[in-house]
């Protein structure tokens, strides 16, 4: 049987390799945390008073966050699943100011509380971002929004990854390189571009970093890849499987892919195995539920990550997300770099998709 390759593409990491800097700590516990059902103290779920934090607001409103009737039925028409926000009581509101107050363990803990006597189901604690994911009944959204606790609520959205792998691309891009990493290892255009060789050579190539992608899983054994730890896996959709669509793999590939002799050679091909941590965020078909994606920004806070890569695009026109800007801004203020990926596509090159995100300098 044939070994298989990761496939030369055209992803541009918005990261330089020199940043990933030395890590001597064991590995952090998976952040999945207490049951959130059967604890609502500060104490028992571990939680923390939180810092305040400046927070990019999106460009404009959602309907949602103005109107009761526009939350309420979006709302329902998500199944109640929704990213509820926590504030002090008296504290302005972050849509208002672009700032998140500090915020209490206790006042955190309390609204937990609160949404779970409004029937909620607690379905993830972001206990390092002072907000839960969370499923409740779709007439109770408008009445929690206007609780002094809450900062916001806000519906579940929906992001795509951005550009998808495919043979025909991949093949075309490898010719254009000269380079069949079906035959030979490759160095994709995007690691060139980015000048990572010569990082490698000078010796910035990932040693001692710790990574997370956020996207699909990915092909947990892939030869050209490192062997990411089960427990460094989690996520809705799960971490260490692809679920048939190689989007992620194709990302780890970029990242991280192994200097050898076969496939390609990744960003930072010496981030070590143990160091390497994945939050399957979305789903079969390159569709990403935002609160998973946010899920996953908490973990990689929790795991002390160094670089986060989430490859989502988006268009301009659209409006922005609270719940991932206030994650963006948590990850900023825990000194994590986030690398967007540009888009996996020629003709998206000279066209950077929107995003809240903070890239990093090329």
């Amino acid at each position: 049987m044939p070994h298989r390759r990761l496939r030369s593409n055209g992803a541009i990491l918005a990261m330089v390799t020199a940043a990933l800097i030395a890590c001597t700590d064991a590995p952090p516990q998976h952040p999945t945390g207490p049951d959130p059902a059967a604890a609502l103290t500060a104490a028992q779920l571990g939680l923390t008073d939180l810092p305040r934090l400046q927070v990019d607001l999106p460009a404009r409103p959602a309907p949602w966050d103005t109107s009761d009737a526009a939350l309420t039925e979006k709302v329902r028409e998500e199944d109640g699943v929704v990213a509820i926000g926590f504030k002090e009581p008296g504290a302005t509101r972050t849509i208002q100011t672009g700032v998140r107050e500090a915020l209490t363990a206790a006042s955190f803990a309390a609204g937990l509380a609160l949404v779970k006597g409004q029937r909620g189901e607690l379905v993830y604690v972001r206990k390092h971002l002072g907000s839960v994911h969370a499923r409740i009944p779709p007439e109770v959204a408008a009445k929690l929004r206007r609780h002094p606790l809450v900062d916001y609520v806000e519906p579940r959205q929906w992001g795509q990854l951005a550009g998808t792998p495919v043979r025909t691309a991949a093949a075309r891009l490898a010719a254009m390189q000269g380079c069949d990493p079906y035959t030979q290892e490759c160095l994709p255009w995007g690691v060139r571009f980015v000048n990572a060789r010569q990082a490698h050579l000078a010796g910035a190539a990932g040693f001692g970093g710790r990574v997370l992608i956020i996207d699909t899983g990915h092909d947990r054994g892939h030869e050209d890849l490192p062997l990411v730890w089960t427990s460094h896996c989690g996520g809705e959709y799960g971490g260490c499987t692809d679920q048939g669509y190689p989007h992620g793999t194709h990302v780890m590939g970029t990242f991280v892919a192994r200097d050898n002799d076969i496939g390609i050679v990744g960003t930072a091909p010496l981030v070590a195995a143990s160091q390497v941590y994945v939050w399957g965020a979305c789903d079969g078909g390159g569709v990403c539920p935002f609160p998973e994606v946010v899920n996953g920004l908490n973990a990689g806070i929790a795991w002390d990550v160094q670089v986060v890569n989430m490859s989502l695009g988006g268009g301009a026109g659209n409006p922005g997300y609270l719940d991932l800007a206030t994650a963006v801004a948590a990850a900023n203020a825990a000194d994590i770099r986030l690398s967007p990926l540009q888009g996996t596509s020629l003709k998206n090159f000279q066209s950077p998709k929107w995003c809240t995100l903070r890239a990093l300098p090329a």
